[in-house]
């Protein structure tokens, strides 16, 4: 790889990427330093031999392109470390799509890394198909890629595109029935809830806490919304959920560890709509100390949990001093026949 063609590139990458991130996030990419820098990953990336869009190459670009301090330095490191990535990739022996997929779900990989090692682009559609079909288990890997391979044909004949949007989906359905687009009628369901308001997306600032019976001890629940989350580190994730009891949404916040934490977010009610969410222990040497996240305010909208029994015990992080706010622990995440058990030591040594 042509180092001194290269190291401009990455510099310009970092240069556009960090005047993106000053506009604030989730600022769009549809113009300006944001598209500019989405047209730079792509052709740096396609210039290593790596797929363009594969996430977990442009993450190495992203964490260090926050800022143009010590452009130099990271310009060099985000070369060396693309150049390694590039080796490993083209040198390691080449797998069937089946076997992409299925070390994808095992991995329980985002769209993008997956589809973008089988050529795929990642649209609305084709994440549906990945994250809220096939890792859901309602498809096999088999089934998956005809489904790809059939969305990819039907865009390439006379420039026609799946639409994005449920009221564009609506003005099309019955020809894309005809046509005999795979997964329609779920992927309208989707885009539906998508484009509805529902009676959770409220702001957890403005709603009321959740109070417990003094005589009880454990909660179960098998609905809830995510509102609110900060990151402190791998052992601490603190939560604010939203619960609906007798007509009325209460928060409720949980602890728990960060592994409990993503794990939690394979049970939201679309896995697509939540997948960004997840973060790993490393993502959090290049975030903020603590990283919080106002789902709401952030995305106009709370993520609806549906698809697990969590329980949840209460607990106070002094005993000899009565919170005024109930607080919990995640004690266990039943899903299916599985049970995932947390093995707390010491929760009464939790740093808020």
């Amino acid at each position: 790889m042509h180092k001194a063609t290269m190291i401009p590139k990455i510099k310009a990458y970092i240069k556009c990427s960090a005047a993106w991130h000053d506009l604030g996030e989730p600022a769009p990419i549809e113009d300006g330093p944001g598209l500019k820098m989405i047209e730079l990953e792509d052709d740096i990336l396609i210039k290593f031999g790596l797929p363009a869009g594969a996430l977990c190459y442009s993450n190495i670009l992203q964490q260090a392109a926050f800022t143009i301090d010590e452009i130099e330095e990271n310009a060099e490191y985000v070369y060396h470390r693309l150049l390694k990535e590039a080796e490993k990739f083209l040198l390691s022996p080449a797998q069937t799509g089946v076997e992409i997929l299925r070390t994808a779900k095992d991995e329980w990989t985002l769209a993008q890394d997956a589809l973008s090692f089988m050529g795929f682009d990642t649209t609305t559609y084709t994440g549906f198909l990945y994250h809220d079909i096939y890792l859901s288990g309602a498809c096999t890997e088999e089934e998956l890629l005809q489904y790809l391979k059939f969305g990819e044909a039907y865009v390439l004949k006379g420039a026609r595109v799946i639409p994005f949007q449920y009221p564009d989906l609506m003005n099309s359905y019955e020809e894309l029935e005809q046509d005999g687009l795979p997964r329609l009628e779920e992927y309208a369901t989707y885009l539906k809830y998508i484009f509805d308001k529902h009676e959770w997306d409220l702001d957890v600032a403005n709603l009321p806490d959740y109070k417990m019976d003094i005589d009880e001890h454990f909660l179960c629940i098998d609905l809830f919304y995510l509102g609110h989350f900060e990151i402190i580190d791998a052992e601490y994730v603190y939560a604010l959920i939203l619960v609906y009891e007798d007509g009325i949404f209460y928060r409720l916040p949980i602890y728990c560890f960060l592994n409990t934490f993503n794990d939690i977010l394979r049970y939201a009610r679309y896995t697509s709509r939540v997948m960004h969410l997840r973060m790993s222990e490393q993502d959090l040497d290049f975030v903020s100390d603590p990283y919080v996240y106002h789902v709401y305010r952030t995305e106009g909208c709370n993520h609806e949990i549906c698809g697990c029994l969590l329980t949840l015990e209460l607990f106070h992080s002094d005993e000899n001093v009565q919170r005024s706010v109930d607080s919990f622990r995640v004690v266990s995440i039943v899903a299916m026949d599985e049970i995932v058990y947390e093995d707390i030591d010491d929760w009464d040594d939790l740093p808020f």
